[in-house]
């Protein structure tokens, strides 16, 4: 972000006016890069050069002059996260009169970023991997599995990032083939199955496409008898699952009831919506 801030960041460089129309100057733009230090025959200086030209920067210019045109009412109408953190370094630098020096962009940068809506929800998916991984590494959990299990599922209901790096992390250890890692593809294995019955159901999704690994899986062979059977198992328990639709369906609903009658108790008499829905249910507290 401070690169391309430093280099385009700051519109007078590249914006002429007439008659109260900008519009995009190309030699303007060169020349100031001329006086803020870049030499004519540097490297930088003919890419930028190169790029000046370019359909790109236009294109990426005239984003910029449609922005400023934007009315209060439509600005108002973008979702914070939706704001790249160029746009609101740059506004900031412009709103305040800063310079575009590398020294005020790294600063502004620095302090935006910690508060930015992109940054927290890239620190929640890294902690969502980073949990993922402890679950499912070789080395004893420090904590309470069975509640960590359950909230990284439930975590996982958010499709778009959480659900896709818990996915990764399942692939990346079932892919481990060497023999002391064995542990690693079973608890992997182990957090899928999980996710089959208790997670959105996009994770059937999800399953399905990896279904040839979970089948490979089903012959596991190792030095270890004991590993061997624990892993062909589980394996055959997921691949199970994802072959008998209706049967995982089943199951997801007789876990969804059991979930249901521990927390609230069902009248039988009651006749809301909500009440007919769970009755629809399988009246069983078998989850397995």
């Amino acid at each position: 972000a401070c690169f391309f801030i430093h280099m385009f960041g700051d519109m007078g460089m590249y914006l002429s006016e007439t008659l109260g129309t900008f519009w995009l100057d190309r030699r303007k733009f060169l020349l100031r890069k001329k006086q803020l230090g870049e030499k004519e025959n540097s490297p930088m200086f003919i890419v930028l050069r190169k790029f000046s030209s370019s359909v790109m920067f236009e294109a990426f210019v005239k984003g910029r002059i449609e922005d400023m045109k934007m009315t209060a009412r439509e600005r108002s109408s973008i979702m914070p996260h939706h704001i790249p953190l160029f746009d609101i370094c740059c506004k900031y630098l412009s709103v305040n009169r800063l310079e575009f020096t590398i020294t005020n962009i790294r600063r502004i940068v620095a302090k935006t970023v910690v508060s930015c809506t992109r940054h927290i929800a890239v620190g929640k998916s890294i902690a969502v991997r980073a949990r993922a991984l402890d679950l499912t590494a070789d080395t004893p959990f420090n904590g309470d599995i069975a509640e960590a299990l359950s909230d990284l599922v439930e975590s996982c209901r958010e499709c778009n990032t959480n659900l896709s790096v818990v996915f990764s992390v399942i692939w990346h250890r079932i892919g481990q083939t060497k023999g002391s890692m064995w542990r690693h593809q079973l608890l992997a294995l182990h957090l899928l199955k999980n996710l089959l019955l208790h997670g959105p159901i996009t994770a059937i999704t999800e399953c399905l496409d990896g279904a040839e690994k979970i089948y490979e899986l089903k012959s596991y062979s190792n030095s270890k008898e004991e590993s061997n059977k624990e892993v062909r198992l589980a394996a055959a328990q997921c691949y199970e699952l994802l072959t008998d639709l209706p049967r995982l369906y089943l199951r997801r609903r007789r876990v969804a009831f059991a979930k249901v009658q521990s927390i609230v108790e069902v009248p039988k008499d009651s006749k809301s919506f909500a009440d007919y829905l769970v009755g629809r249910l399988p009246f069983t507290s078998n989850a397995q």
